[in-house]
């Protein structure tokens, strides 16, 4: 008499690993892609708010000569200053944040994206949020080391472009 064997074949575990070892291959990328474009809404939540003060600020003072005095450039950890003190700042307080620091944000007035692949007209001001190595220092910040190579830039249109590397832009 046969006695009924208990288990599954090999040839029943390779098709389940099979099957995993794809699942795995096409959630993997889409993952990447989320986590990507979850660390640049951070940036672009913040870049919103940099927008919005710049439009203030052009609304006080529109009647400025030189266009350049109707916006302000801000350098790069000078947010949270006033917009009417030197050095300039744009009076945003940018708190405790997972990826972008204060130190990541600034402003340049009369400038251009940093490359295509849109064009580089000269905007109103462009505001950028470079996840460098000033980001790394910033107490306030928790995984700064995470997007040392980000880059994050809005025109004063609100058109938004980001690239993860450093290298490759896409648009948001």
């Amino acid at each position: 008499m046969f006695q009924a064997k208990k288990g599954f074949t090999m040839i029943e575990l390779l098709v389940v690993l099979l099957i995993i070892g794809i699942l795995a291959a096409v959630a993997a990328p889409m993952y990447l892609a989320h986590v990507e474009k979850a660390k640049a809404s951070e940036a672009v939540g913040a870049l919103a708010l940099m927008r919005e003060a710049e439009r203030e600020y052009y609304t006080k003072h529109s009647s400025a000569t030189l266009p350049a005095d109707r916006y302000r450039s801000v350098v790069a950890g000078n947010i949270e200053l006033d917009p009417e003190d030197t050095p300039a700042g744009l009076g945003i307080k940018i708190g405790a944040s997972q990826y972008f620091g204060k130190g990541c944000y600034s402003v340049d007035v009369g400038g251009a994206f940093t490359s295509p692949p849109t064009n580089n007209l000269t905007k109103d001001f462009v505001i950028r949020a470079w996840g460098s190595t000033a980001n790394t220092s910033d107490n306030d910040v928790r995984n700064g080391k995470d997007v040392e190579l980000f880059k994050v830039e809005m025109d004063n249109s609100g058109l938004v472009r980001y690239t993860p590397d450093g290298t490759n832009w896409k648009t948001y």
